[in-house]
């Protein structure tokens, strides 16, 4: 695998695939070139693309635009995005320019109350806008887009898509029909802040970063969030993945994200192959025999939405997100549109996050249901998690219930759990009905609150997070879990025997008496004589009474454990369950070890919750470990095998990384040194 070596922006050096587009030319390079850009699609979501920029073309598209953002701002203004209803032309805000592939405007409506004859989404297709003295401008960018789309259509549709063993026309029909959109974007990022936004276009499918200058840095943050800082050079473009073609392809191939955040004069090209506005996901099919092959990449994500969320109503969502970047425009050309939504507050109208919660509500009260059908005991998040990605695919966190209860506190009561103090469970309230009467009064009354913060709040991609119980700081929390709590035994009142005491318990009353002669001296001993022997039936028979009250018995109790423990150290419970989660460790390591990325000497670091970890250690069916068994064995195997992984906390939440460097084979021989 070719790969070159950068510096990334957070002080750490990275790696990144580096293709040469001339491999293609000679079918005893072909492999190669497949080779080094699945690993790209796999691993990155990024790859730099040499030999394969329009070099003639480019340099018309630099001159023009060049001198475009040297211009006056009147001569800019003449190609205001304000003017457009479609957003294209200049965007003042930031200095870039926007162009998308030429189209006809849909029907134009006559007045607010009558409706259009294609739907809102549609507007987005349309003709651009050009300066009226500049001729050379719009050839120029007329040619680009049509060279890059030539490009574009080879690295998707042939290198692309055999990379990942799929047919040419695997993304064909997405991009293309009914109405083939690209997008190109110019950007003068001279006044540019120091600090990274991180892009990604939610209608793109790969993106094509160019530099117009001779050296152009871009910030990319990969998909297992490296940053990595790519130095383009004449001749080189960056090819970023964009979230729907993770989508598709369901998280076979990665996506990334690019960032424009250098101090220098810089110009760059940004030449996106969009998804068609009118995609429906029901319409396509990603070959599972795809995901069948690939066994050491994470297919599913568990922080994405399911693709059935993601192309929900496609060409609306994104025609909202442009309304939300622009609302100067917004105002001037769809002021109907914004009424409308206000006074509407349906579900299709809410933003994205907020239509996101309430499938995820929905879904939680279901499992709760399905739950409490089958058990008395609250379910902890854990398990509701499960649950919900079994019911609905939707994934739930934390952050997500947190989220719920900004909106509608009174929604559940979330609360340590009475078995592990360390875990959270989730109730919902006590009502006069039935739960199962109660679930669609509980929806409508979500739905309500989602509205009322919807109007109140705007897009909603920001919500606050509602405090809960810090479990890691719950009293009730052992101050380390792998130290059993000791409980004191409750007090027995026995009736009196008329027959007095019996020969067995007689016998037991000795034996500790003798125990507790074991632990003095020899010297002491001969001091104070040898106890005399008496018969069995004069034991029987002769009622001893104990001294001292009930407590104080107990201490003594306890005193004389303490005692037998510093007397054989390997007999306390604690040295007891440290041997028990030592058994199971060689179990452990290969479970662990498994969830690397990457093969042989190539693996790679990989970050997972602690939660996600465990439960793969909980799912092995040989172990069947408790949830407390198997966070402390994880814990042992990180402390006895650093190598391999360790548990970093940030924030209050606890990530496992697991690090590449030892086979399995190397870290059974560590845990046999170290156990020995």
């Amino acid at each position: 695998m070719s790969s070159t070596r950068c510096s990334a922006g957070v002080s750490q050096t990275a790696s990144f695939v580096t293709v040469d587009a001339s491999l293609a030319d000679s079918a005893l390079t072909l492999g190669m070139l497949h080779e080094d850009i699945r690993h790209a699609l796999y691993f990155d979501g990024f790859f730099v693309l040499q030999n394969a920029s329009p070099s003639s073309t480019l340099s018309a598209l630099q001159t023009q635009t060049t001198a475009f953002f040297q211009s006056t701002l009147e001569m800019k203004n003449e190609i205001n995005i304000e003017n457009s209803p479609h957003f294209r032309g200049y965007d003042s805000r930031n200095d870039q320019l926007w162009f998308a592939t030429e189209g006809v405007a849909p029907a134009q409506f006559e007045d607010e109350d009558d409706s259009i004859n294609e739907p809102d989404y549609r507007w987005l297709l349309g003709p651009n806008q050009w300066p009226r003295r500049n001729r050379g401008f719009k050839r120029a960018i007329d040619t680009f887009m049509e060279t890059m789309d030539g490009v574009a259509h080879r690295v998707v549709s042939k290198f692309m898509t055999a990379a990942i063993g799929a047919t040419e026309s695997l993304f064909d029909n997405v991009y293309s029909q009914p109405t083939p959109h690209a997008q190109l974007t110019v950007l003068h990022v001279a006044n540019a802040s120091n600090k990274p936004v991180f892009q990604k276009n939610k209608l793109g499918l790969v993106s094509f970063v160019l530099g117009l200058n001779e050296v152009t840095t871009v910030s990319v943050l990969s998909s297992d969030g490296r940053l990595v800082d790519v130095e383009l050079s004449p001749g080189s473009m960056l090819v970023v993945c964009e979230e729907a073609m993770q989508q598709l392809s369901k998280s076979l191939v990665k996506s990334a994200s690019y960032s424009f955040h250098q101090a220098s004069s810089t110009n760059l090209a940004v030449f996106t192959q969009c998804l068609s506005l009118d995609f429906q996901y029901r319409n396509f099919t990603f070959p599972k025999r795809l995901l069948r092959k690939r066994g050491d990449c994470s297919i599913y994500d568990d922080e994405m939405e399911s693709p059935e969320e993601f192309f929900q109503a496609f060409g609306k969502s994104v025609f909202m997100e442009y309304m939300n970047i622009y609302p100067s425009v917004t105002e001037k050309w769809y002021p109907h549109l914004l009424s409308g939504a206000a006074a509407a507050g349906t579900e299709n109208e809410l933003p994205h996050k907020i239509m996101h919660l309430l499938k995820l509500q929905k879904s939680v009260d279901d499992s709760i249901l399905l739950h409490s059908i089958s058990s008395t005991a609250p379910i902890t998040l854990h398990q509701l998690t499960y649950r919900v990605m079994e019911n609905s695919r939707l994934t739930l966190n934390l952050h997500s219930v947190q989220q719920i209860l900004t909106i509608w506190p009174e929604a559940y009561i979330v609360e340590p759990s009475v078995v592990n103090s360390r875990e959270l469970t989730l109730t919902i309230p006590r009502a006069c009905e039935s739960l199962i009467q109660s679930l669609p009064k509980r929806q409508a009354l979500f739905d309500e609150k989602c509205v009322a913060y919807a109007k109140v709040h705007g897009d909603c991609s920001n919500i606050p997070l509602h405090p809960v119980v810090d479990t890691t700081k719950c009293s009730a929390s052992p101050a380390h879990p792998s130290t059993p709590k000791k409980r004191t035994p409750p007090r027995i009142t026995k009736q009196p025997s008329p027959y007095g005491r019996s020969p067995m318990s007689v016998l037991s009353s000795a034996s500790s008496r003798l125990n507790s002669l074991s632990l003095i001296s020899p010297a002491k001993k001969l001091a104070l004589g040898s106890p005399a022997r008496k018969p069995l039936s004069s034991l029987a028979t002769t009622p001893t009474k104990k001294s001292g009250t009930f407590l104080e018995r107990i201490r003594a109790k306890e005193q004389a454990a303490k005692l037998a423990a510093a007397a054989n150290p390997l007999d306390t419970p604690e040295a007891k369950y440290e041997r028990y989660l030592e058994s199971k460790l060689l179990a452990i390591a290969p479970i662990v070890a498994g969830l690397r990325q990457g093969t042989g000497g190539d693996r790679r670091p990989t970050t997972m919750a602690l939660s996600q970890v465990l439960g793969k250690i909980r799912d092995s069916l040989k172990l069947a470990l408790s949830p407390r068994e198997s966070e402390d064995c994880l814990r042992m195997l990180a402390q006895r095998v650093p190598e391999l992984c360790e548990l970093r906390t940030v924030s209050g939440v606890t990530g496992v990384c697991i690090l590449g460097g030892l086979s399995v084979g190397e870290i059974r021989s560590r845990l046999i040194e170290t156990a020995a």
